[in-house]
Order: structure tokens, then sequence, then C-alpha cells
């Protein structure tokens, strides 16, 4: 897995980012083509009180300025808000210092998103 910073998904056409709500709290999140999976920063999770559970196998995470990290938490279908949509999300727990949250391909590909590069939009068709 690999994910990024905020000067870096600002410049890249990978990512879109803005503010949504994880559990009803506010949250500043990027929505990642490029990562596989979605995350949420450790101190946000703490603040927002969102519980979490052990990962049966720790997550190596390819970081942009460092080697790799190690996860061992998750939090389990959080409520994901983005337009008065509720749906439900995991969220790898990680240390980082840019985001609350980031959105991944997991994620995405089940609300069946198409991201639209160019408006900087991310239209999302989920099936129920």
């Amino acid at each position: 897995m690999y994910t990024t910073t905020q000067e870096e998904a600002e410049a890249s056409k990978n990512g879109i980012s803005g503010t949504i709500s994880i559990n009803d709290k506010k949250a500043y999140a990027l929505f990642d083509t490029g990562v596989t999976h979605s995350f949420v920063f450790e101190s946000y999770r703490r603040l927002g009180e969102i519980g979490s559970t052990s990962l049966d196998m720790p997550l190596h995470i390819s970081m942009p300025l460092k080697d790799v990290v190690l996860s061992t938490l998750i939090c389990e279908k959080c409520k994901i808000s983005i337009s008065g949509l509720d749906q439900e999300i995991d969220l790898v727990v990680m240390v980082m210092y840019d985001f609350d949250v980031i959105i991944g391909m997991d994620w995405l590909h089940e609300q069946r998103a198409k991201v639209d590069c160019y408006r900087k939009m991310i239209p999302f068709n989920p099936l129920n």
C-alpha cells in the first residue's frame, strides 16, 4: 500500500480532497485512486472516539518519505456521510499528518465511483 502527503495530493491527478463526515464528525479527506485501502489518522480516531479492533495480520504501508509503516488496527463499519448520503467504510488506522482520512480504491470501488479529474468531482453510483 502507498499513501501520500497533502502537497503531493494537490499536485497529483490521482486524488481529490474535501470535507466529509465520519461518524458524524467533520473530517478533511483525500479521495485517492492510487491507494488500495482507506485510512484514518490515529489522532482523528481518538478525538472522534472511533472504536478499533486488531487486524488479523499487520499491514505494511509504504510512505512517501519513509520506508514502511506497520498498522495493526482497523475501524470497521464507520459511517461516512457525503452530500447527505450515508454509507459504511472500514478504515485502517495509521499515523498521517495532512489528512484526517484517506479514501482509497476499496471504498471507491464499492460505490462505483467515477473520478472526474478535470472538474475535481467524484460521482457515486452505489448499488443500494
